[in-house]
């Protein structure tokens, strides 16, 4: 598990989704995976806040069906 801490802003709890938990741990869960600092992949560089993955390994991690990860994704859109 990577070490370190992320901050959020109280103001959060202002969000359209924040009353959605299911929604909400997944921008969590997002964010949480996301870079904090520029990485490379095969010669492409993954900037700061962005992670490689797909519908299938976002399923198989949250342990949730590829339809809930695309209708997740798409309210956070």
């Amino acid at each position: 598990m990577s070490k370190g801490w992320i901050k959020t802003h109280r103001e959060i709890m202002e969000w359209e989704w924040f009353d959605d938990a299911e929604i909400f741990r997944f921008f969590q869960y997002l964010i949480l995976k996301a870079n904090y600092e520029e990485k490379s992949w095969k010669n492409i560089i993954i900037p700061k806040g962005s992670f490689l993955t797909g519908r299938l390994q976002l399923s198989r991690d949250l342990n949730r069906s590829e339809r809930q990860i695309r209708t997740m994704l798409n309210k956070l859109k």
